[in-house]
């Protein structure tokens, strides 16, 4: 506990956060601070693998942009489609 575990968390933090690139670094750096059964009980190998496959998923986003918009009534909500 104590610094060590402060690590996990600001860990857990940067992940929640979208930076990856943080929250394996600082996993890393607390599994290796830590007992292999305590890396084991905190999914270090998971969250780290998590964080690796949201990478991939997320290098690829584009900025979606709405070039128009209306209000409608609920009952009129799918008119505002052309289907």
């Amino acid at each position: 506990p104590g610094i060590t575990e402060a690590h996990f968390y600001l860990g857990r933090a940067y992940h929640v956060s979208y930076e990856f690139d943080q929250a394996i670094k600082l996993y890393q750096t607390f599994k290796t601070s830590v007992k292999p059964k305590v890396a084991e009980d905190y999914r270090l190998g998971l969250l780290i693998s998590e964080c690796e496959r949201s990478q991939e998923l997320i290098k690829d986003f584009k900025q979606i942009k709405v070039l128009s918009s209306k209000k409608l009534k609920e009952t009129q909500f799918f008119r505002g489609y052309k289907l």
